[in-house]
């Protein structure tokens, strides 16, 4: 398996079917848990994101796209992404295992696992 060295990410919203920036605009830097590293700058949805959000999810729901398919046709999709996962497990788990970190009475952090 290769691993990225540096991994890329999409950095915008998906909603209904398709990445979108934030309706405002606005985007926030996230960072990596396991080295406090910045990551990425991604959308910074809000309410109007997640009405958005949430009126893709109820047509989604209604039309029959995922509701009226039989269990056999979700499980294979499930299954799907099951392999998909764990084919990208170590390259996942890499910036995602557990850390001890903590926090002082000033906000630094120590105790962070290596990420690279």
């Amino acid at each position: 398996m290769v691993i990225a060295a540096q991994p890329t990410f999409r950095t915008d919203a998906f909603i209904d079917g398709a990445f979108r920036p934030a309706q405002s605009g606005a985007r926030f830097m996230t960072e990596n848990p396991a080295t406090g590293q910045p990551l990425a700058e991604v959308a910074a949805g809000d309410a109007a994101d997640i009405d958005l959000a949430v009126r893709a999810a109820r047509r989604a729901f209604d039309d029959g796209r995922w509701a009226r398919r039989s269990p056999a046709e979700r499980k294979a999709v499930l299954l799907r992404f099951a392999e998909v996962l764990e084919a990208n497990l170590e390259e996942l788990a890499r910036c995602t295992r557990p850390t001890s970190i903590r926090r002082s009475a000033s906000g630094a952090r120590s105790g962070r696992a290596p990420c690279p």
